[in-house]
């Protein structure tokens, strides 16, 4: 009888993993509830990571992610997008998205920081320019203001389907 209720209240995980963080004292009482430890996998990890509400309909399960992390400087390792969460957090007025490593780096930690950038589309051989030369739908060259159809930007470039070449000198807007 005394055996049975022991084993009543042994906490026993159902997979292997590492403990992270152990929250209850020995002796401590528990409601059923209340976590008792953090544990996770040893091998595999998962990115979260917040998407604004403006560029959410551009992503797809199965996108490449590359991602750097604050811990590895500016060494950047390639992921996939996994899972969408369609809820937005009403409080950051962002979406949680998921994604899993494909090239992780040699070792990781829970909680760690860092920034990713999610591939949307890719184009080869093409002509790109700074964003801060852009004003609008046009840039200012030593010829004067010209108009240009834009494609593709990230948060630094945009690429020019027209209205250049690569003899334009550029000017920064005034």
């Amino acid at each position: 009888m005394a055996n049975t209720s022991v084993n009543d209240h042994r906490i026993r995980s159902r997979r292997d993993g590492k403990i992270y963080a152990v929250l209850k004292e020995e002796g401590e009482l528990l409601s059923q509830l209340e976590a008792v430890a953090q544990i996770g996998s040893l091998n595999d990890f998962l990115l979260e990571m917040a998407i604004d509400e403006v560029d959410v309909a551009r992503v797809r399960i199965g996108q490449s992610v590359y991602i750097t992390l604050d811990a590895y400087g500016k060494e950047s390792f390639k992921a996939m997008l996994t899972r969408i969460i369609p809820i937005k957090d009403q409080r950051t007025q962002t979406f949680r998205v998921e994604a899993e490593f494909i090239e992780a780096p040699p070792v990781l930690y829970a909680g760690l920081s860092g920034e990713a950038n999610i591939l949307i589309a890719s184009h080869e051989q093409v002509m790109t320019i700074p964003l801060e030369y852009v004003k609008g739908n046009t840039v200012r060259t030593k010829d004067g203001e010209k108009e240009v159809t834009l494609g593709v930007r990230n948060l630094q470039r945009v690429e020019v389907i027209s209205g250049l070449d690569t003899s334009d000198v550029l000017l920064l807007p005034e």
